[in-house]
C-alpha cells in the first residue's frame, strides 16, 4: 500500500519538465506550499490531470478526511472501488501521480523503493474531489505482482504515459 512516493526531478527529464510547467501555471505563494521531493500522506503536491489529450501539471493534498474524523484515508483498493464511497470519484474525477518511484515497508519495517528501472517516470492510478474550494486525492492500489509480494502485499496501480492518459480520459469507470 503505497505510504511515500518520490517527485524527484534529479534523474528525471520528464518530472523536471513538469516542475517547470507547475511554476509556469501556479503563483509563488502556492508555490510555496508545495512539496517537491518525498511526498507522504497530507501534502500539497503535483498531481496530473488530463485536458485535450495531455497530462497537465495541478496542486491538491494527498488524502480525503474519514467522515468524522481527522484519520486520512491515502489509498483505496480497485478491486471494490465500484461499490463504495469513491465510485463518483472514480467515475468522473480521475488523476494520476508523476513519479520516478514508490515506498514499501515489509514486514520487518524495512524500506524499499520501487521504481521501474527501464523508465525515469511512472504514473500511479488515483482519483480526486473537491471539498470547500480544495482538491484531494486518493492513490489507487492493487493486490502486488510476485515480485513485490515478499515485501508488501498491495502496491499502487503503474502505468505508463499512454495508459495514464487513457485512465484519465475516460470517465465512465
Amino acid at each position: 500500500m503505497c505510504g511515500r512516493y518520490l517527485f524527484n526531478d534529479n534523474s528525471s527529464q520528464a518530472i523536471a519538465k513538469i516542475i517547470d510547467q507547475t511554476k509556469q501555471k501556479y503563483e509563488q505563494a502556492q508555490l510555496d506550499l508545495v512539496v517537491w521531493e518525498e511526498i507522504y500522506p497530507s501534502a500539497y503536491s503535483v498531481v496530473m490531470l488530463c485536458e485535450k489529450g495531455k497530462l497537465t501539471p495541478t496542486l491538491m493534498n494527498w488524502g480525503f478526511l474519514k467522515k468524522n474524523s481527522k484519520e486520512l484515508i491515502i489509498n483505496a483498493r480497485i478491486e471494490n472501488i465500484k461499490s463504495n464511497s469513491f465510485k463518483s470519484d472514480y467515475q468522473n474525477n480521475r488523476c494520476v501521480v508523476a513519479c520516478t518511484g514508490f515506498y514499501e515497508w515489509d514486514k520487518d519495517k524495512k524500506r524499499h523503493f520501487i521504481k521501474n528501472p527501464n523508465e525515469d517516470i511512472i504514473y500511479l492510478a488515483a482519483i480526486y474531489r473537491k471539498i470547500e474550494d480544495k482538491y484531494y486525492y486518493n492513490i489507487l492500489t492493487k493486490r502486488a505482482t510476485k515480485q513485490l509480494l515478499p515485501i508488501h502485499e498491495r502496491m499502487p496501480i503503474v502505468m505508463n504515459k499512454e495508459d495514464a492518459i487513457k485512465y484519465c480520459e475516460c470517465t465512465n469507470g
